[in-house]
């Protein structure tokens, strides 16, 4: 460790007194020479292991001695230039004949010295031998002398001295330290764990005071930390009536009966109430006692609301049904449970003469007889086979509450979001009355044309014939009416698509009027209204699509539709209007018109119209009723079709609403696990090293007298270990803890990536003597061939990228195998290839690698947190980068890093 303020005498222990000096006139090679000869003797002496560095004076003496591969040349004590190790590999590099060379024609003149008077501290020479990226820096005196060099090899002999007057100084000061680190540790532990989640974090006390109040509970409840801090919880956050029972669960503490989940209402500032889920942990005391109850919530108050208005919604949804005037019955279509009833209204109830309560879970083989039931299960799933509404036009049933009854019944296949069978829509119409009246007018016809036999008998067979022909055509017109109803009244049974049924029904009412135009106008509540369907004769203009302004449709018109009255318009110009409808029609191209208005539950839905545009025309009763017999119709189309439109959302909504409360539920889940494993973790991970910090601390403060130096210094090294272990624990929850908060920045600079990776790896060299760290840097792009490169990056991210890959590296691999750390630099990116000899990752573990506190299965009793490689993705993710790796267990692990590139120099 180097300081700022240095003694004198340790500034010049720093300068080599005697470095290498030859004349200008001195050969290369012999240059070459004397420097491959300092560096043999440099070498015998690094591979002395008598002792280790820190502990040798003789030895740092030795180290700041040698002249580290450079010579100064001088003539007449005047420093003219040096030559040093990389200037020769430079010259071989670029293949130059060294040959009868002489030193001054290839030696570095421009020199950066420093003046022995401007030499006050280490940071000085430090600064010029990073500025300007040189190894050698000479020391002048005031007169310009060359006084020694300073390299950062003599640099180093003086951080060791500096060291071990730190350790002294750690032992002076080990009780201060020891106050500080507790409290430290308990400040970053109660932090890490208030942040670690967005979910709000109550610590409380043995009695129930608040002492650890989080930013999310300071957002929901309205109360900042201040305000609560000291108080009791169920004097600030609870009803009044849950105090008691909050302070009996208090009192079971002892016994650890608080429960682990539970629900309540919670009070915020402004007496709003919150429905907070909470979970409860307890935290020990090194007695093995409860120290603090930390509260974890999820704030449920808006799931809470939408299942209320699920509820709402269903109630809604089963009132209208249960009114309907047909009978409406949903069947279960999954495998497991297919034909089983899941509603039946109280139409089906009147009709078929079973109650709600009877009828759901059951089949139709529990009322019906098995032929029956085959029937009925056969049509079931032809519905969703066809993919189509299967159609029963005609079944017969003894009712017990209304008789014998002839029945019209429609199955409606329904899909869930994968488009598998979930329910069977069934929708039954009692035709009974309807049935009995086509068989009256079979029987009318039947006696009406025995009467015109017998006229034929009286009359005069003209008369007779022309009457027939009268009576005919009638009753062909009258058959053809009811045909028209009928085929639109299949039409609504058969399909609840509404478009379809509005063209079908005008395409028909144009062919049997007869008319030049058929349309269907939508009103709408802000009085515009619009052509939704339309049947025209060819030669006139199409109005389909065109919307009609307010000015068009008053509320006089609206008024007199809605109470059911037609308007039947014989000839525009012998018809008394307002010039502005003559006007109007006379634009459309319009003679007569007949409108008939659609109502549904009071309100005006739209109309039918029927055009003629070529002449004027009577219209006639028949024409009228027909019309407004089909309107009636529309109008239970359109009813039947919002009901099912409604159902649809209705039933899309409730599903949603589930996957919400199953969304909020799997969250809640994961995020109780993650605590779980955070709160094992940091039990083991700080209740170890702080029993051995304890238990070193009250071996020094008891037995001190009693052992020697070299005892003394190990406790204080375990406790120091274990002190930066912690830290760097915390360190490691509040980097990831930032960076979920987004407050964890890219900050780029410029640096040389050769350079850094070289440093780091040398110093987790230092850090893991017992495994060799291979370093290979490579050069695939065009833009340089260097060993050096300046790139922008940020320095720090890239730290922790690669400090905690190789970490791992090491700590899962055997003793003595190779870490290979590959650099490979392209244009546009780098990539680091990190690979281990280690036990490997099972494919299990793989999918859970990168989450929070997971460790995998075959780790053993290797120590960690789970950590390393989470900070690893969000550094990679923050530089916008991309991590990948392959692994076999008990083979080894390769880690891939791509971060883009940005080249800004290069340098020798």
């Amino acid at each position: 460790m180097l300081t700022n303020s240095l003694s004198f005498e340790n500034l010049q222990m720093t300068i080599i007194r005697h470095p290498l000096i030859v004349s200008p006139e001195i050969l290369v090679l012999d240059v070459v020479t004397l420097i491959n000869q300092t560096q043999g003797n440099f070498g015998d002496w690094l591979n002395k292991d008598s002792k280790p560095l820190e502990d040798s004076t003789k030895e740092i003496n030795s180290l700041t001695s040698q002249a580290d591969s450079c010579v100064l040349v001088m003539e007449n004590s005047k420093l003219l230039g040096i030559f040093t190790q990389r200037d020769l590999i430079k010259l071989t590099a670029e293949k130059k004949s060294l040959e009868n060379v002489k030193i001054e024609e290839v030696m570095t003149t421009e020199l950066v010295t420093l003046k022995i008077r401007e030499f006050k501290d280490t940071f000085t020479a430090l600064n010029l031998l990073k500025q300007h990226r040189i190894r050698h820096l000479p020391i002048l005196g005031e007169q310009g002398e060359v006084i020694g060099l300073v390299t950062p090899a003599s640099l180093l002999g003086v951080a060791i001295q500096q060291t071990r007057l730190y350790n002294y100084a750690r032992v002076k000061l080990r009780e201060r330290q020891r106050i500080e680190t507790e409290l430290r540790l308990e400040r970053n532990l109660v932090s890490a764990i208030l942040n670690v989640a967005d979910a709000l974090m109550i610590v409380l006390d043995f009695h129930g005071r608040i002492i650890r109040f989080n930013h999310t509970c300071e957002a929901t409840t309205g109360y900042s930390f201040d305000e609560v801090k000291g108080k009791f919880i169920w004097d600030v956050l609870l009803l009044p009536e849950k105090t008691e029972c909050i302070k009996a669960l208090f009192e079971n503490f002892a016994h650890r009966e608080l429960p682990n989940r539970y629900e309540t209402d919670l009070i915020t500032k402004d007496g709003d109430r919150r429905i907070i889920s909470w979970s409860n942990n307890f935290l020990l005391n090194h007695h093995d006692q409860i120290e603090y109850i930390v509260c974890t919530g999820i704030d449920i108050t808006e799931s809470r609301k939408v299942q209320e208005e699920l509820q709402q919604t269903r109630n809604f949804l089963a009132s209208m049904i249960n009114n309907l005037p047909i009978a409406v019955f949903v069947k279960d279509a999954k495998p497991e449970s297919f034909g089983t009833f899941k509603l039946w209204n109280q139409t089906c109830e009147r009709i078929f003469g079973i109650t709600a309560q009877e009828a759901i879970g059951k089949t139709d083989y529990e009322f019906s007889p098995k032929e029956q039931a085959d029937f009925y299960r056969q049509k079931d799933q032809e519905a969703f086979s066809s993919g189509i509404p299967q159609d029963i036009s005609e079944e017969t049933l003894d009712s017990p509450n209304l008789g014998p009854r002839i029945l019209h019944t429609t199955k409606i296949p329904l899909y869930d979001k994968n488009q598998q069978p979930e329910y069977l829509l069934c929708i039954c119409e009692d035709i009974t009355e309807y049935k009995q009246a086509e068989a009256a007018l079979k029987e009318s016809e039947q006696k009406f044309i025995y009467s015109i036999d017998i006229v034929k008998d009286i009359q005069n067979q003209k008369q007779g014939q022309e009457e027939l022909k009268c009576q005919l055509a009638a009753i062909e017109a009258a058959i053809e009416r009811e045909r028209l109803v009928n085929m639109i009244t299949q039409r609504i049974r058969e399909s609840l698509d509404l478009q379809a049924i509005l063209n079908a029904t005008v395409v028909e009412v144009h062919k049997f009027l007869k008319v030049d135009r058929v349309l269907i106008f939508r009103t709408f509540p802000d009085g515009i209204g619009k052509v939704i369907a339309e049947a025209l004769t060819p030669g006139y203009e199409s109005i389909v699509d065109r919307s009609f302004p307010v000015q068009c449709f008053p509320k006089e018109c609206y008024s007199r539709y809605v109470q059911g009255e037609t308007y039947a318009f014989y000839d525009r110009n012998f018809h008394q209007s307002p010039s502005c409808l003559n006007k109007f029609m006379e634009d459309m191209q319009i003679r007569a018109k007949l409108v008939i208005p659609i109502i549904q539950h009071d309100m005006l839905w739209g109309l039918l119209i029927a055009h003629q545009c070529s002449h004027p025309r009577e219209w006639k009763s028949v024409e009228i009723e027909l019309l407004q017999q089909l309107g009636n119709q529309l109008a239970i189309a359109t009813q039947q079709s919002g009901l099912y439109a409604q159902l649809q959302v209705e039933l899309n909504e409730r599903k949603k609403a589930e996957e919400q409360i199953f969304k909020a539920l799997e969250k809640e889940k994961e995020l109780s696990d993650l605590k779980s494993r955070f709160i094992s973790m940091t039990s083991h991970e700080f209740r170890t090293p702080l029993a051995v910090i304890a238990s070193s601390a009250g071996i020094l403060k008891s037995f001190s007298h009693k052992l020697d130096e070299q005892q003394k210094q190990r406790h204080l090294q375990c406790i120091q270990t274990y002190v930066q272990h912690i830290t760097q624990l915390l360190d490691n929850i509040l980097l990831i803890n930032k960076a979920e908060a987004g407050k964890l920045i890219f900050e780029p600079s410029d640096f040389d990536l050769v350079g850094f990776c070289q440093t780091l790896i040398d110093e987790l060299q230092l850090i893991f003597p017992n495994h060799h760290l291979v370093f290979s840097p490579q050069y695939q792009g065009s833009s340089s061939d260097n060993n050096h490169f300046i790139v922008y990056m940020d320095n720090q991210l890239l730290r922790q990228i690669l400090s905690n890959l190789l970490s791992n590296a090491v700590k899962y691999s055997s003793i003595g195998s190779n870490i290979q750390i590959d650099l490979l630099i392209e244009d546009q990116i780098v990539v680091f290839l990190i690979k281990d000899e280690g036990i490997g990752i099972s494919l299990e573990d793989q999918q859970h690698l990168f989450e929070s506190f997971y460790r995998g299965n075959n780790v053993g009793n290797t120590p960690g947190t789970g950590l390393g490689l989470t900070i690893v993705n969000k550094c990679v993710y923050i530089q916008k980068g991309r991590i990948t790796f392959a692994s076999r267990v008990g083979v080894g692990t390769t880690f891939r890093v791509e971060l883009p590139l940005i080249v800004t120099d290069t340098f020798s």
